[in-house]
């Protein structure tokens, strides 16, 4: 026969007069409490779900090196058509520059062509007469 001491969980303790066999089979068995195995099956859970979230990780950084490895040499092609384009374009405003003051030029030749013109008109008419 089996006394318990105090209380029967966690902390208790036992004290036994005499032995037969129901006992021995109480004592044999694990007394293992529900939130040690809800415990167990959480952690569990939470290992399962970060290793299918590293390999849906790995598996899009492969996809990622994948593009890269496409892009890159398509972005360098872009960006040296793209240099030689905005050389073109610099060279083309300096042309525009030149061309603003040839245009600016002949204007101020042409008034003073304009005025010679007036000017000869007007003597040539004085003489006419």
């Amino acid at each position: 026969m089996a006394t318990y001491i105090g209380d029967r969980g966690t902390y208790g303790a036992r004290l036994v007069t005499s032995w037969t066999a129901r006992e021995s089979e109480e004592e044999t068995k694990m007394n293992i409490d529900a939130k040690f195995f809800s415990a167990i099956i959480f952690l569990l859970v939470q290992t399962v779900g970060a290793i299918w979230w590293a390999s849906g990780l790995t598996s899009e950084v492969e996809r990622l090196a994948g593009i890269q490895g496409r892009a890159i040499p398509a972005l360098e092609a872009e960006a040296k058509q793209c240099g030689i384009e905005i050389h073109n374009l610099k060279k083309l405003t300096g042309d525009q520059e030149k061309v603003a003051e040839s245009v600016k030029n002949l204007d101020v030749m042409l008034y003073r062509l304009q005025t010679i013109e007036s000017m000869l008109d007007k003597i040539l008419a004085t003489k006419v007469r």
